[in-house]
């Protein structure tokens, strides 16, 4: 009779700790189903329980970490780490990259509507920057509407003059035919964009574009951008130019703006990131934080097509608009 009263306790016992440790889940247990994003904690936080700030504190999170997202809402991150699930501040987090770029695009991305074809010359400027003087003929890529045709030049943005081009909007990938202009991205430069070596940049630049124009992905096919265009040395045909980090100059400086630029063309379509970097965290002028894309020795940009149709990519350097286009290609 002891003996039954005693298993009776016991089993009690092991109940009340299975209902304890289940309660707990909610708070500690990370999951791997889900996830949105990864991304690196910008600066050191506690996790919060709820989206608020006086919620209770689940575990300090320090710099440098990286992170699961769960989702976004609000300005809060659902994000996972060490086995808890918790809050915080979406502003707390950077480089954010999509696992599933077919339902969850990277915040703060800059979205563009369409294309505008220069029919006027005319020049373009931001405070800060010279800016460049755009013939007729030249692309860029552009957001707004055909009434109010805006443009991201470096960090910031500027206004087309009206009736100095003719704009062409994007056709959303789902229903792109062949031939159709899925997306582009325009970055800029100019003749002092690298100081004294402005010229042998723009030779990297040109450079890398023939090697990598006309590039077309088949549906699941991977591009590496290292794979087309390093080792970035002079035997390879690159000249010395402005780099960031090490002794501020190498062979090569300025590829990367290729590079930033074909990675926000492809930040708004179905394609997975596979590898990306950016260069540091101050990042480059010509392209907001956290936007660009380094390529180089120890670095790369890679991705995956996640469409069911090929694409065509197109590169173009007018006048210091550097353009890349995608458009949807003819099946092989």
């Amino acid at each position: 009779m002891g003996t039954m009263k005693t298993l009776h306790a016991k089993l009690r016992s092991w109940r009340l700790l299975l209902l304890v440790l289940v309660l707990l889940l909610p708070a500690q247990a990370g999951t791997a189903e889900g996830i949105a994003y990864t991304a690196v904690v910008r600066t050191d936080f506690w996790l919060r329980e709820t989206p608020e700030d006086a919620a209770r504190k689940l575990l300090f999170v320090v710099a440098k970490e990286e992170v699961e997202v769960l989702s976004l809402t609000d300005g809060w991150a659902n994000i996972s780490l060490k086995g808890y699930t918790g809050y915080a501040k979406a502003g707390w987090l950077i480089h954010y990259r999509s696992l599933n770029p077919l339902a969850h695009q990277v915040p703060g991305q800059l979205k563009q509507t369409g294309l505008a074809r220069v029919t006027k010359a005319f020049p373009l400027e931001v405070a800060g920057y010279g800016g460049n003087q755009l013939q007729v003929g030249d692309v860029l890529a552009v957001f707004g509407t055909a009434e109010d045709l805006r443009v991201n030049m470096m960090r910031s943005e500027a206004a087309l003059p009206e009736g100095s081009v003719a704009f062409t909007p994007f056709v959303p990938w789902r229903q792109a035919q062949p031939g159709d202009l899925l997306y582009a991205f325009t970055t800029f430069y100019n003749g002092q964009t690298g100081g004294t070596l402005a010229v042998n940049r723009a030779y990297n630049i040109a450079l890398a574009i023939s090697r990598t124009d006309g590039l077309t992905l088949a549906p699941g096919e991977r591009f590496s951008f290292n794979q087309v265009n390093a080792p970035y040395l002079k035997s390879k045909g690159y000249q010395l130019a402005p780099i960031i980090g090490a002794s501020g100059r190498g062979y090569g400086g300025g590829v990367c703006q290729l590079s930033t630029t074909l990675y926000n063309a492809v930040l708004a379509l179905p394609f997975l990131i596979d590898k990306w970097e950016v260069h540091s965290e101050k990042g480059v002028d010509y392209i907001p934080r956290d936007l660009d894309a380094s390529v180089g020795l120890y670095s790369d940009l890679a991705f995956t097509s996640l469409l069911d149709y090929p694409v065509r990519f197109s590169m173009l350097s007018q006048n210091g608009s550097l353009t890349v286009l995608v458009h949807r290609a003819q099946a092989q």
